[in-house]
């Protein structure tokens, strides 16, 4: 999901230019000179990285949007929320070393790089990081078709995020008694029964019982027959 996520970006950045695509043979291709790439002190038209900066923002406010749960709602219990206000002032002030913060910030430390803020609310890249409040509301809806495990996560990764929520997705279709009735069954043992024999005493089976002190040897047609 994080190449999806970087090829998204690119494609918004890219997206600001315009392109006339010519052919042109590999001898006339040589690479440009130095000033040629020098920047222009100044620029008739606007930046394109202002528009991809604003495409980013709008696609944030669009992924608050489609969740379950409104972006004000999750403002407000992200407030409230002990862990997620030390994450916020993290993301905003600068973290500490790793060795310093709890356990606790310990998951939101190893994706520090990919944590941002978008109206009061925390983001992972373009996905939301959902209070603790809000988790089971999301989680029933993204388990209302019973898409599955797999699917699940894969629904997850493009719109939310917080710590062990694979765990948290695999602990939900594992608890629903639709899925469980509905899962593929294991395929069924191919049975081998015994070649029946052509004449008596053809085929004997030996067996050794614990609790019958006698030693007996059983005719495969359904004889016994006692040895000492």
């Amino acid at each position: 999901m994080l190449a999806a996520s970087r090829i998204q970006r690119w494609a918004i950045q890219l997206s600001g230019y315009q392109y006339d695509v010519k052919c042109k043979s590999s001898s006339e291709n040589a690479n440009a000179d130095g000033l040629s790439r020098l920047p222009l002190k100044e620029t008739l038209c606007e930046s394109p990285f202002n528009i991809f900066w604003e495409e980013v923002e709008i696609r944030n406010v669009q992924a608050l949007n489609e969740l379950p749960v409104s972006a004000i709602n999750i403002k407000r219990e992200t407030e409230k929320d002990s862990t997620l206000v030390k994450v916020k002032h993290a993301t905003l002030y600068g973290w500490p070393k790793y060795t310093d913060i709890s356990n606790e910030l310990k998951p939101y430390f190893r994706v520090k790089d990919e944590l941002s803020m978008e109206e009061g609310c925390l983001l992972r890249g373009i996905r939301v990081i959902i209070p603790e409040r809000y988790r089971a509301d999301v989680l029933n809806e993204l388990h209302v078709n019973h898409p599955g495990i797999v699917r699940m996560k894969s629904l997850a990764r493009m719109h939310v995020w917080w710590p062990n929520l694979d765990t948290d997705i695999e602990i939900t279709v594992r608890n629903c008694t639709a899925c469980q009735n509905t899962q593929s069954a294991p395929p069924a043992a191919t049975a081998n029964p015994w070649i029946w024999p052509s004449k008596t005493l053809a085929t004997c089976t030996y067996r050794l019982l614990r609790t019958i002190p006698e030693r007996n040897v059983f005719n495969c047609s359904g004889r016994t027959l006692k040895m000492d």
